[in-house]
Order: C-alpha cells, then sequence, then structure tokens
C-alpha cells in the first residue's frame, strides 16, 4: 500500500484506521487536504503514514496534487492551528479526520520577499507581515539571502506606512537570536533620529522596540546569544540626538498603550545597562526632567497589569541607585564628587583648615568608616554557616558566605564537610544580588523562626535573615539566613551587612567601639599636636659661662624634697593630658630653683640644664611612659624636650 492513497474508499479507509496486522507501527491515519496551487485552490482526502517522514508525506501529496518537481517549494500546516508540521508534530498532532493546509513553504515565502524588495513597494513590506516571518525557517532563508540588509535599505529610505511596515519587519526579525550582530553605527544612528523626529504611533512603536533590544543585548544578556550592542553603543548613537531623553519621558504620557508601555520599557533598559561611566549623567537628566513625577501620575491610574511591572521596576531601580551611590567611595578627582564635597563643607560654616585631610574629619568622615572597613572585611573573607530549614539544620552540610570584591553580590555554595581552607570564588555557584536586600531580621523576627522547631532549638540572638520586598506578592522573603556560632560572628557580620546597605548599627558592641574611637579622636583633636605658632630660631641659643666653682653642698633634707618634687612632677605631668597643654609659667618666671618649686609649678625643669629624662624611654620597672604634651622651660629659657614617656 502506497504512503498516499488519494481517493480511498470507504472500505478501504476503515480497514486502515482499524490499527490491525501493522506489526506494532503507528495506524494509518485518513486526513483532508485543502490549499492553493497557481491561484487554483485544491482539495482532496487521503491516507497518509504519520510514522514516515515529512518530506516523503509532503512530496507524495504534492505528487498527487500535480505539483511535481517543485513540491519542495511547499509545507504543509495543521489546519485547526495553521502549525507548521514537523516530523515530531506531524506525530503527534495529526489525527484521524484532521484537515491539512498544502501552502507555500516559509523558505520559499522568504526567496520571494527578499526578490521583491528592490522594489520598495509598500504593498512587499506589508505582505511581509503577513507572511510567517515569526517561524525559523523563513528567518533563515531570508538572512541566507541578505534579505536583512536590504531590509535595512529600505528603513533608512522610506517614509510613512512604508516605513512603518519596514520597521515592524525588522522588529519580527530580531526576535530570533541570531542574524543582527552586524548593524552598524551609521543604521543605530538613523534609528535614534527616526525615535525623535517621527511622530506616526505606527513608526515610534516598533523603532522603541528595536532601541529596547538593542541596548539589552550588550555582554552580560544571559538569554541570547548577541551581546555585541548595549548601552554604551546605543548611547554613542544617541548623544546627536538632544531632545532624545524629553521625547523619551514626554511619551510616557502617551494615549496609546503600546508606545507607553514600549517608552517605559525603554527607560527601565537604559536604567538597568547604564555603564558607571554614564549613569551619574544619565540619572540626573531623568531627574531634571522631572521623570519622578511622571512615573507617581502613572501609577495614580490604575495601570494594566504589563505597564504596572514596569512601574515597580522603575522603582526598584531607583531605590538600587540610592544605595549605590551610598555605598560609592569619594573620589575628589571627580569633578562631580568634588562639587559636591565642598557644597557639604560650605553648608557646615566650619572654619577652613589647611590639612586637607582633617578638613574632611571635621564633619564626620573617618572613625565610621574605619569600623565600616573592618566590619565589611568580614564578609569578603567569609564563613561557614550552618544550613537551616523548616524541620531545623541541615545534617552534613555546611555552606559557606563570602562578599564578592566589587561588593555586589554574597556568594554562597554548599559543601558535604566544614574544611580550614576557606572555599575560592569559583567555588561557590551561587549568588545574591545586594541590592535586591531591603531589610535585615534579627533575633525572633527572622525568618527561621517562622518554624516552631528552630524556635526550640536555636538561640534568637545568634540569629538573622537577609530579606527583600522586592516580590509578586510584596511581602517580605528570605534570601539568606545566617545561624552564627558565637556573638562575636553576629557582631562583625550582622553589622557588616548594614554598613553595607547603609543601615543603622543595632549591636551594643560595635555602638561603643564607634563612640570609643570618635571620643580618641575628639581628644587627638584638641591635644593640638601640629606645631602651629611655635617658633623655632634659627640659631643655637646662647650657652652661659662655666660655674666659678665646682664645689656643690648637698642639702640632705632639700635632696629629700627634690626626689619626692620628682615623684609629684611626674604626676602632675600624667593630670596635664587632660587639660590643654601650656602649664607652668609661674614656674618658668621664678627659674623654678629647686626641686620643691618644680612639685609646686607643675613645670618640666628647673634651674640651669635642669631636663627632666629616663633613660631610653622606661621608668625604673622598664615600662614605655606615656606622651607628655609638651614642656616649659626655666633658667636659661630653653631645655631638651621631656622624653615622649612620662611615669605616674
Amino acid at each position: 500500500m502506497d504512503r498516499i492513497l488519494a481517493g480511498v474508499s470507504t472500505a478501504t479507509s476503515a480497514a486502515a484506521g482499524s490499527g490491525g496486522g501493522d506489526g506494532g507501527h503507528r495506524r494509518k491515519v485518513r486526513v483532508s487536504v485543502t490549499g492553493t496551487i497557481n491561484g487554483q485552490a485544491v482539495s482532496t482526502e487521503c491516507t497518509i503514514d504519520p510514522s514516515h517522514p515529512l518530506a516523503d508525506v509532503t512530496k507524495d501529496i504534492a505528487m498527487s496534487l500535480g505539483v511535481g518537481r517543485q513540491w519542495s517549494n511547499y509545507c504543509l500546516r495543521h489546519g485547526d492551528s495553521d502549525t507548521l508540521l514537523s516530523d515530531k508534530t506531524l506525530r503527534k498532532l495529526v489525527k484521524d479526520g484532521d484537515v491539512l493546509k498544502f501552502s507555500t513553504s516559509p523558505a520559499q515565502l522568504a526567496r520571494l520577499d527578499v526578490k521583491d524588495l528592490d522594489s520598495e513597494d509598500e504593498i512587499v513590506v506589508k505582505r511581509m507581515l503577513n507572511r510567517k516571518g515569526k517561524e525559523e525557517e523563513f528567518v533563515d532563508e531570508f538572512l541566507a539571502l541578505r534579505g536583512l540588509e536590504r531590509l535595512q535599505d529600505m528603513i533608512v529610505t522610506s517614509q510613512g506606512n512604508t516605513l512603518a511596515y519596514a520597521l515592524t519587519s525588522l522588529q519580527n526579525l530580531m526576535e530570533h537570536s541570531h542574524g543582527w550582530d552586524k548593524f552598524s553605527s551609521t543604521f543605530i544612528r538613523s534609528l535614534a533620529a527616526m525615535f525623535v523626529k517621527q511622530n506616526l504611533v505606527n513608526i515610534c512603536r516598533p523603532v522603541t522596540a528595536i532601541l529596547i533590544k538593542l541596548v539589552s543585548s550588550d555582554p552580560t544578556a544571559e538569554n541570547s546569544p548577541i551581546q555585541c550592542y548595549g548601552f554604551d553603543v546605543v548611547s554613542n548613537a544617541l548623544s546627536s540626538q538632544s531632545s532624545f531623553l524629553p521625547t523619551l519621558v514626554q511619551r510616557l504620557l502617551a494615549t496609546d498603550y503600546i508606545l507607553q508601555l514600549n517608552s517605559l520599557h525603554l527607560v527601565n533598559i537604559l536604567f538597568r545597562k547604564a555603564t558607571d561611566r554614564n549613569r551619574g549623567e544619565f540619572v540626573y537628566q531623568l531627574d531634571s526632567l522631572k521623570i519622578r513625577q511622571v512615573v507617581l501620575s502613572l501609577m495614580r491610574t490604575q495601570p494594566p497589569e504589563d505597564l504596572g511591572k514596569q512601574l515597580v521596576e522603575f522603582q526598584r531601580l531607583l531605590i538600587q541607585e540610592g544605595h549605590r551611590r551610598k555605598r560609592l567611595p569619594v573620589d575628589t578627582r571627580n569633578p562631580e564628587h568634588e562639587a559636591m564635597l565642598n557644597d557639604i563643607w560650605i553648608a557646615s560654616a566650619l572654619s577652613p583648615i589647611s590639612e586637607e585631610g582633617f578638613k574632611w574629619r571635621q564633619i564626620g568622615f573617618e572613625s565610621y568608616e574605619f569600623i565600616r572597613n573592618q566590619r565589611v572585611e568580614c564578609l569578603i573573607r567569609g564563613a561557614w554557616f550552618p544550613v537551616i530549614r523548616e524541620k531545623g539544620r541541615v545534617k552534613g552540610v555546611y555552606r559557606f558566605y563570602k562578599l564578592g570584591p566589587n561588593k555586589k553580590f554574597l556568594h554562597f555554595g554548599d559543601f558535604l564537610e566544614m574544611s580550614e581552607r576557606k572555599p575560592a570564588l569559583e567555588e561557590l555557584g551561587n549568588k545574591i544580588d545586594m541590592a535586591m536586600v531591603t531589610d535585615i531580621l534579627t533575633g525572633a523576627s527572622s525568618p527561621v523562626f517562622k518554624s516552631k522547631k528552630n524556635v526550640a532549638s536555636e538561640n534568637p540572638s545568634l540569629c538573622f535573615s537577609l530579606v527583600t520586598s522586592y516580590t509578586d506578592t510584596n511581602e517580605s522573603q528570605s534570601l539568606a539566613d545566617f545561624v552564627c556560632s558565637n556573638p562575636t560572628q553576629v557582631v562583625e557580620w550582622k553589622d557588616g551587612f548594614n554598613m553595607l546597605l547603609d543601615k543603622n548599627i543595632d549591636t551594643e558592641a560595635t555602638g561603643a567601639l564607634l563612640t570609643e574611637l570618635t571620643e580618641i579622636e575628639v581628644k587627638l583633636a584638641l591635644l593640638d599636636l601640629t606645631g602651629d605658632g611655635v617658633e623655632i630660631p634659627n640659631a643655637a641659643p646662647d650657652v652661659p659661662d662655666l660655674p666659678a666653682s665646682w664645689t656643690f653642698v648637698y642639702d640632705e633634707e632639700g635632696g629629700k624634697e627634690g626626689i619626692g618634687g620628682l615623684a609629684s612632677l611626674a604626676g602632675a605631668m600624667m593630670q596635664s593630658l587632660a587639660r590643654p597643654s601650656g602649664g607652668g609659667t609661674g614656674a618658668d618666671e621664678a627659674g623654678m630653683a629647686n626641686g620643691e618649686e618644680q612639685a609646686e609649678a607643675g613645670g618640666d625643669g628647673g634651674g640651669e640644664g635642669g631636663e627632666v629624662e629616663e633613660e631610653d624611654g622606661e621608668d625604673d620597672d622598664g615600662e614605655e611612659l606615656p606622651f607628655a604634651a609638651n614642656g616649659g622651660g626655666g633658667g636659661t629659657g630653653w631645655s631638651a624636650p621631656l622624653s615622649a614617656k612620662a611615669t605616674a
């Protein structure tokens, strides 16, 4: 029996459909075939074997319809869905009694369209939209015949409806993941010009969709093999169109819904893909165009679902940009940063300081940054944590968390053992975008304790979770749960995340450390160690004449007073650290004749050559002595400075 039997009798059909004696093969089915050949409608009924190759079935039907050798220019479609049949769908879809359509193949349609594109006729490109232009067979043949290059030429030179049809055809072709990776910069600039200068909705819609596709096809695109465009490429093309962003923001209020949706989608994709070099200027321009007010007005209109998703995405990007700016290190070589710092300094109304570093410390930069770097460094080094679920800890599985060096992603991976060697970043196969973290829930508020099992077995003071509210239900969802091994790890990791996300510190230990460092910083500032105002002589001081006699009398009683006075002097110097430097003027005037006067005056030396200095900067017990602010002088008016150490 032939594979295709035209005009089979009912009895034969019934026998063919009985399914007996076919050696286990799928049974044959009876179908109706309709179509048009050279403008003439044709139809037939036949029995086919769906298990045979589609090419053989198509060829036999074509022969029965009198097509002859040109049968390869035709195809079969399923009548109900108009689906182009393949070997797989022939076996899966076609059933007894179905209607099949015998029609021109997508490849042949592509050949006809490419041939006619040279005419630049509106009817030709309009016909292309009615073709099966989204089918791979059509696209492959169209690209192979350089149809895309001809379509680009038509887009550049045409106007009105012809341009609209050509742009829409290009938009359809770009739904495929190949073939459009060689657009020239000249062509992209032409698209940018059309976006600004054209007002017809049926032109603005497809050109906006094409720009969206180009911006998203950068090297970070995960779902497309075409990664040769992106923000910078499109931005360069848009640079010659100064009214591009104003036009884009204005179209957010368009009355055409599709144009409005595409416009907001383009704003979001530009926002998301903007490079570090261009992001600041791009966001500044959007703000100057009052895009937030425009978006707010759209939110109040009860937008449809698709537009609502884009509005939520814009808000997410705006919040993410705020977090990025907070975490961005200040670079005084950056003109934008320098201008902002100067604005802050002017607003502080503080007296000018010649030392640049101290100038910025005066308005709050330092010790906070020191603690922040220390805490964040703990996250970068990484640590082991147990894996916890609703039923408690997972036995025999350990998770290593590590913040990436760019501080944008928290990487983690699960391991069967907790080794002393810390896994490298490449070994951690999962990551969390820190921009998605909206809150840190601690203690009993952590999602860990939604489980009664964990309530009974875990210590709330050692637990916290990173959560996000960027969900479809707007309910918080846990991104990572941490059960720390000790209170120190809680402080380091929880406040590390708090500082990374610019949130308030909520642990007593970090707060106490910040207070202590701040107090030390203030005390150091009050000591005035800069030496400003100290006059240094240009020449050596006069040395007094030698004494007339070298015979000295030791007054035992006075000596005791002198030794006691030295001890008192050391104690007085320690007390002087608690107040501004520069005491002892009365003793200077009196010349500090003996040790008792030194003790009473609290000065540094007495008489000629009366320096007070411990050898090698140590006391009798060998302990290093604290720093002395400065020393007075008596007698000759100068003395060797006190050792940088003293004792009580």
